[in-house]
């Protein structure tokens, strides 16, 4: 760690940023006031530190550590809430609220506006259908039949990787292992659950772990075949990259989210009936192929910016998490009717999807003989996490 001060130079004569590695109070102070003088700029308000309960602002810089480094003092971003949301899933049934920070005017009250429609259309259905992180190091051989023969021996191996992979990690389980070859380059996706963290880090640090295993035991187990080269990561994983594999392949949590909205909730909260929906929907998928879109969805980033701010996630993250699809089609009135019944949670709640539901006219009387929408929105790789990382800090 460094110990000098305002004048702290390379070896070459270059500045340095001082007091590196420090995360007290004094010096995460002094070093805001050079990054003031060597920008000529100010950054007062930068400098006040949040308080917890019953703490200064000393032990408050000391929670950064682990977050970042060099730190000077903090961001501050609006927050505003969300919702209430009805949502009605396997272990949360009932209102919730989500913070949002965001600069964005507008973002709050157009969510907020969404929750209100899901909410008096008998409330959202959400599903996490699976979780997986993974990471795919790469190891470069001599030919095509090295690939081969590599694979096979790692496949067989996997049960003694998992236990590697144990030894550096109680949180993260190895699942499964899966090849892309190309010529003579094999890569390997490790395929992990990491039970309530997004799990990134952990990922890395099992898969660093068991390779290492895995090249010393290749050397005794398989002496004909060399491995030229190994790296730790090939970018298969296309972490915080946007692909279309990851509509297909999960790293993250697999969410979906479904809802029936009857024609009255469109026209009284979002201010359009279901015919143009329909018809705007069509022409929105239509143009999203033809410039060769991955997935199709409604500004789904600019929510996941705002939540993963707010509740200390990832940003890097929002570019494979909003890799998301929107699928809208029309319902009729009798199946948006049967599934308020099937959604019930409360008889009030009930009264209010019957009350919604009676003021949609009947198909002699309307232009189009829609009820209502099916709507669902399918994230197949949300990559969030309640434990790690910023959440702390959240």
């Amino acid at each position: 760690m460094s110990e000098r001060g305002y004048d702290d130079k390379d070896q070459y004569g270059h500045p340095r940023i001082p007091f590196r590695g420090h995360y007290d109070r004094r010096r995460c102070d002094n070093r805001r006031v050079w990054a003031e003088t060597f920008s000529s700029s100010t950054l007062k308000r930068t400098g006040e530190w949040w308080l917890g309960e019953g703490e200064d602002d000393s032990s408050s810089c000391l929670r950064l550590k682990g977050n970042i480094e060099n730190p000077i003092g903090l961001a501050k971003v609006p927050v505003g809430i969300v919702g209430p949301l009805l949502l009605r899933g396997k272990h949360v049934t009932g209102y919730a609220l989500c913070p949002f920070a965001t600069t964005e005017g507008a973002l709050v009250a157009s969510a907020t506006r969404g929750a209100r429609a899901l909410t008096r259309a008998g409330g959202v259905h959400v599903m996490i259908s699976k979780q997986c992180m993974t990471r795919a190091p790469a190891f470069q051989l001599r030919s095509m039949a090295e690939v081969e023969i590599l694979w096979k021996w790692i496949s067989s191996n996997l049960d003694a990787l998992q236990k590697q992979v144990k030894l550096f990690s109680h949180h993260s389980k190895l699942v499964e292992l899966e090849p892309v070859r190309l010529g003579r380059l094999l890569v390997v996706q490790f395929k992990y659950e990491t039970q309530d963290a997004a799990g990134q880090n952990m990922v890395t640090s099992g898969t660093w772990h068991a390779c290492k295993w895995l090249l010393r035991r290749v050397e005794n187990d398989l002496p004909t075949v060399n491995i030229v080269n190994f790296w730790i990561e090939s970018d298969v994983s296309m972490d915080k990259r946007m692909a279309a594999m990851h509509l297909f392949q999960t790293r993250g949590i697999h969410a979906q989210a479904e809802a029936w909205i009857p024609e009255a909730v469109l026209k009284s909260v979002l201010k359009i009936d279901t015919k143009t929906l329909l018809e705007c929907y069509n022409v929105f998928q239509h143009c999203g192929i033809h410039t060769g879109g991955i997935g199709c969805n409604i500004n789904v980033s600019n929510v996941l910016a705002a939540v993963f701010i707010a509740t200390g996630q990832d940003v890097g993250c929002i570019t494979e998490s909003a890799s998301a699809q929107l699928i809208i089609t029309p319902a009729t009135e009798e199946e948006i009717r049967s599934q308020g019944k099937y959604s019930g949670v409360t008889k009030a709640t009930d009264k209010l999807i019957q009350l919604e539901l009676n003021q949609t006219v009947t198909g002699s009387e309307m232009e189009h003989p829609y009820g209502g929408i099916y709507a669902c929105l399918i994230l197949p790789s949300l990559v969030v996490g309640t434990v790690g990382g910023g959440t702390a800090l959240a």
